[in-house]
């Protein structure tokens, strides 16, 4: 598999690879799930999590049988999973406005 545009890079200066890339495959052996989907199960395993400690802390609010350390770990677990979201989501953020910036 050739590739004219990259073998032209040679032409205008730039070192070549020196290996042949190995060939890619024209079929998946597995479907990959698109990234809406994923993003979408992600933010509803999140959900799923906040709704859990949310669940257990009103459980032990009304005098029910919780144990601190399940209702501690069930918060802690979703205050993380709500922490990574937003972490993700700042860096789409920044990486959107990065490529705003960016002049053609």
């Amino acid at each position: 598999m050739s590739i004219d545009a990259i073998a032209a890079l040679g032409a205008l200066g730039h070192a070549a690879p020196t290996a042949p890339m190995p060939a890619l495959s024209a079929t998946r052996d597995v479907a990959s799930p698109a990234f809406m989907d994923q993003i979408a199960k992600g933010l509803g395993d999140v959900n799923v999590q906040l709704q859990r400690a949310d669940q257990l802390m009103r459980q032990a609010a009304a005098g029910e049988n919780v144990a601190p350390h399940t209702l501690m770990i069930a918060m802690e677990e979703a205050q993380m999973s709500l922490m990574l979201t937003v972490e993700v989501r700042n860096k789409v953020v920044e990486a959107y406005q990065e490529l705003m910036r960016m002049q053609l």
